[in-house]
């Protein structure tokens, strides 16, 4: 499974990532020596340490893709709370990272002396506290369900080992399995993928059981060997298949992620009642719309987009959301309230009409109405590059009237002339609608 990410290493900055790592929608438990959380973690509800030294951000052993220097690391709806001797460190220097990582809680934080930002900074009872992850919750909700409408291949069992094969293709490879299979399996082994192809693996039942001690690639179904998957020290290979696997739990309410080995993938599960317990080290995103433990001495949540989606992606929230930007496009429709045009009617009756033109001119300016007018008649295919950049907004409305003004003289010029030509004909009034 060849790729572009990297394997698992020692003070390691490799690439940005501007999205969340681990996102709770309810409340989060790092317990039992839990050691490190890499990436951004954002917690609906409620955070609690209670492991000891907690990494956050950045970490010692890790893919080194990790937040932006000084941006928020850990987002918290409610409380922070650090217990007995707990320990955090926010954002410390890895590699060419230089360090620093901020704390932001809309609740109180107890132990706020406990936490070492790097030079970034702490702030608690801060309205809107999780900001553009508030919806999130629903945002992977909606994302588990169109992923379980996908047309897969079953997987199934041969042994202990849970086989997903594939197409061969570089295509999306889609798979679904019970929970029943999952629970049976000690063991994963992928099958005929091609070099790029993502991996959906959507899981259908409520209460898992996923606790696996070898993720494999095998060159067929007669292979009992494989290469191993989930070996932190075989350079690069754990980071390319991390990337582009996604384990679905879509409709399960209690979780358990588990095993020797480390776990390769992306974990979603979206059910807000849910609760996942995690004590086995993941390799992937970490989204879960309940309650989320992570324990077990040393485990850790290593930082690797899913390829699959750019929800999962290395993207900001703002970019992976664009459509708001697009609806300033609305007011212009406003220019079907365009009946003010019926003004310029009064031009072509009187016979002085190469004065109307000036004095719509003079009004056009004012008149915000009149601007969108003329853009409805003559620019309608320049309306929408405009409109994308708010900053451009103004300079349309000064633009427009200009375009107008030309236009108002043009057509009683050519009504002069049909006059002439005409041999005094009579100007329709009408010949001023949409021309």
């Amino acid at each position: 499974m060849p790729g572009e990410f990297p394997g698992i290493n020692t003070d390691q900055y490799f690439a940005t990532d501007s999205n969340i790592n681990v996102f709770v929608g309810g409340d989060y438990l790092a317990d039992g020596g839990a050691a490190e959380t890499e990436g951004t973690l954002v917690v609906a509800g409620s955070a609690t340490f209670n492991s000891g030294f907690f990494n956050i951000g950045t970490v010692g052993v890790g893919s080194g893709i990790v937040p932006e220097v000084d941006s928020d690391m850990l987002i918290v709806g409610g409380d922070i709370v650090l217990v007995g001797e707990s320990e955090l460190d926010v954002g410390h220097p890895v590699g060419a990272f230089a360090g620093g990582g901020n704390v932001v809680a809309g609740g109180q934080i107890t132990g706020e002396d406990s936490i070492e930002t790097n030079g970034g900074s702490i702030s608690s009872g801060v309205d809107n506290a999780l900001g553009n992850y508030a919806g999130f919750a629903d945002e992977l909700a909606e994302f588990s369900a169109d992923l379980t409408e996908e047309a897969g291949t079953a997987g199934f069992l041969d042994g202990s080992r849970l086989i997903l094969e594939g197409d061969g293709s570089d295509n999306l490879q889609v798979f679904t399995v019970s929970a029943d299979d999952v629970a049976s399996a000690s063991s994963v082994g992928f099958i005929n993928f091609g070099d790029s192809a993502p991996i959906l693996i959507n899981v259908i039942g409520e209460n898992v059981n996923a606790t696996f001690n070898d993720f494999s690639v095998y060159e067929s179904l007669a292979d009992t060997a494989g290469d191993r998957i989930d070996n932190v020290t075989a350079g690069t290979v754990i980071g390319n298949a991390a990337a582009r696997i996604l384990w679905n739990f879509a409709d399960a309410t209690d979780v358990t992620i588990g095993g020797t080995s480390q776990f390769v993938g992306s974990i979603l599960v979206p059910a807000a009642e849910s609760a996942t317990d995690v004590t086995a080290s993941t390799n992937g995103r970490l989204f879960v719309g309940g309650d989320l433990t992570t324990r077990g001495n040393g485990n850790e949540q290593h930082a690797y987009p899913w390829s699959g989606s750019p929800l999962t992606d290395c993207t900001p929230r703002e970019e992976n959301s664009e459509t708001p930007e697009e609806e300033p496009e609305t007011p212009d429709e406003g220019e079907e309230t365009e009946t003010p045009d019926e003004g310029d009617e009064p031009e072509v009756p009187g016979e002085e009409e190469p004065e109307a033109p000036v004095e719509e001119e003079d009004e056009t300016p004012v008149t915000e109405e009149e601007a969108p007018q003329v853009e409805d008649e003559v620019v309608v295919e320049e309306t929408e590059a405009p409109v994308v950049d708010d900053a451009t907004n103004t300079a349309d409305e000064e633009s427009l009237p200009v375009t107008g003004a030309n236009i108002g003289l043009v057509l009683p010029l050519a009504a002069l002339l049909l006059v002439l030509i005409g041999g005094g004909l009579a100007l329709i009034a009408r010949t001023r609608s949409r021309a």
